[in-house]
């Protein structure tokens, strides 16, 4: 059986992901110009063949899991013709919540039918709190429900890949099936894309092809956005550059997205899979969720031989049938990073306490399964602004919603043809910056020679849920910048909850010290400064924010009117923040946060 590390197709979906949550209101635009399908008639079959698969069938190829890289292997493995391909995905089509295909639909996805809606237990050291991790239960996975936006990365993370003994991950390997698998469309490529402000919605068409990945940018700009990209350059130094997609990964410019000329969400399942589904050696379940990897016994002959992934078990909750499905070549995992973890260990592949814990007898003891989890720590400051600065208006209200959706449908415009935020930068510090905030241990790691931190805009309160400190107030408009960590040392685990994958698995996050911890630093150090400003003469917000003590972790009460001087204390977990504000000419307002 192969982990994952089959899935070398797969680098030709990296999305980076966010998900943002409110109501979802009914509508009936079917019929709309530009509306992109019918109605419910018009929803797809089960994938591929058509025929119910026999108990005990068998396929060259069983993918558990048809997520953003599920659906990229059942591509290319029946590209050829010589292969069969069965993939079982645990949750629907994702045209059962059609709010998925809309740029501004997306904040609608949380708590549906294709969220698995995944909690973390209480960590530790975020007073007990519990995280949400919002992923993708449906066809095309966490391309299907992320925040849209599509980058590449900096080449030197995949040399650095390849150095430790990953052949075929370079840069040069990988970067010419990034180039194979996309395509770019131009923000003027349609006259309602033209219609929209242009500035910094640039590319270099040589990176990419004609690839069944749709890309393209946000219509609608607010005029805040295109201030933090100003900010960024001038008040953080990163270079406003016109592609972050060739290796260099340090930039800011407006983000490419996965999105095709209209504007629809362009995942795994809108693209790989609708280019294969046709496919005859091809068969896609849906609804289908694998229970269990039925291994091999050891034969008559050599009772030491090792055991061997021959076939998976699943219910098609469709008919209601438990059935199974064996594999000539491979079984191939590919659940997302807490449900592989879970399924090897539910099938006996992981950690011996772990397994026993649940009474799960050991088939194959690896302590390494369910450890070691990478993720990225994102800390937000939030800011009051006018409406005209923000989106949040937008949402405010049914009707504004409506209203909103009926301009997107209707005729391509308005605010709904944009994510609240898919405009980042991209900051890399050298080697002394990382010294002095603490951060060896990013050097020792070989971390240096890539971006650090990176620095996303939301048009909106993000991440659309109160803090512990405070709340968004329903009639004011809010803007957000948050950072994350791309070099984050600490690991988290995902663990089982009982021997089935019924119940959901346990998981902390990578909030937990594990030496070394100076990563963390990367966003608590004073000298580790997050700028923002807005520029006086595009947005009517105009302010330039200066946070000296960047993004310490809930320190969300900076929503703090910002009119006039004030100074006001703010409760801290670790003692008291001091917040003070300045106008300056020009409706300029600078602020620090004093520890």
């Amino acid at each position: 059986m192969r982990y994952l590390t089959a899935a070398k197709a797969a680098t030709y979906a990296l999305l980076s992901f966010s998900s943002i949550a409110s109501a979802w209101p009914t509508y009936n635009l079917h019929n709309s110009q530009f509306a992109k399908r019918q109605g419910p008639g018009d929803l797809p079959s089960q994938g591929g063949q058509t025929e119910e698969p026999v108990f005990n069938e068998e396929y060259d190829f069983i993918v558990a899991g048809g997520g953003t890289a599920g659906l990229v292997l059942a591509n290319r493995l029946t590209e050829s013709g010589h292969f069969s391909v069965l993939v079982l995905e645990a949750g629907p089509s994702p045209e059962q919540v059609l709010a998925y295909e809309s740029p501004g639909g997306n904040q609608f996805i949380k708590g549906s039918v294709i969220d698995w809606g995944l909690l973390t237990t209480p960590q530790e050291h975020l007073n007990n709190r519990t995280l949400q991790y919002l992923r993708g239960r449906t066809l095309g996975g966490s391309s299907t429900t992320n925040g849209l936006y599509y980058a590449r990365g900096s080449a030197s993370v995949y040399d650095h890949w390849a150095k430790l003994g990953n052949p075929g991950w370079s840069w040069n390997d990988v970067y010419r099936l990034f180039k194979k698998s996309t395509k770019l469309n131009a923000p003027t490529s349609t006259a309602e894309l033209s219609a929209f402000s242009q500035e910094y919605k640039t590319f270099n068409e040589d990176a990419y092809s004609d690839g069944p990945l749709q890309l393209g940018f946000q219509g609608y700009v607010p005029p805040s956005t295109e201030g933090f990209v100003v900010a960024c350059s001038e008040a953080a130094d990163i270079p406003i550059v016109e592609d972050l997609n060739l290796g260099d990964g340090e930039g800011v410019k407006h983000g490419t997205t996965t999105m095709d000329s209209m504007l629809r969400r362009s995942s795994s399942y809108d693209s790989f899979y609708q280019q294969a589904r046709n496919r005859t050696n091809l068969k896609v379940l849906h609804d289908a969720p694998v229970t269990g990897i039925v291994m091999s016994k050891p034969s008559a002959t050599n009772s030491t031989s090792k055991p061997r992934a021959i076939g998976v078990s699943y219910i098609n909750q469709i008919t209601g049938f438990v059935s199974q499905a064996r594999a000539r070549n491979e079984v191939i995992v590919s659940m997302g990073a807490f449900h592989s973890p879970q399924l090897l260990m539910v099938s006996g592949i992981g950690p011996a306490d772990e397994l026993e814990k649940v009474g799960i007898t050991p088939v194959v003891v690896n302590e390494n399964v369910g450890h070691h989890l990478n993720d990225h720590s994102v800390f937000s400051i939030m800011a009051r602004a006018q409406d005209n600065a923000s989106t949040t208006d937008m949402s405010r209200t049914p009707q504004n919603l409506r209203a909103a959706q009926e301009a997107f449908y209707q005729n391509l415009t308005g605010q709904y043809t944009a994510p609240s935020g898919v405009t980042n930068g991209f900051q890399k510090l050298s080697e002394q910056q990382l010294r002095d905030i603490g951060a060896q241990a990013v050097i020792d790691a070989g971390l240096a020679n890539q971006t650090h931190i990176e620095y996303l805009f939301e048009s909106v309160w993000y991440p659309w849920i109160p803090t512990p400190y405070w709340a968004p107030l329903s009639n004011d408009s809010y803007i957000s910048v948050t950072a994350s960590s791309m070099v984050q040392l600490s690991r988290g685990t995902v663990s089982l909850r009982s021997a089935s994958m019924s119940d959901p698995p346990s998981s902390t996050a990578t909030t937990t010290p594990t030496p070394p911890t100076a990563p963390s630093e990367l966003l608590h150090s004073s000298t580790s400064a997050l700028s923002f400003a807005t520029r006086p003469c595009r947005a009517s917000l105009s302010a330039r924010i200066l946070v000296k003590s960047a993004l310490v972790p809930r320190l969300l009460m900076t929503t703090t009117k910002l009119s006039s001087s004030t100074s006001r204390r703010i409760p801290f977990p670790t003692g008291m923040l001091r917040v003070r504000t300045r106008c300056c000419r020009r409706r300029k307002v600078v602020l620090w946060i004093v520890g």
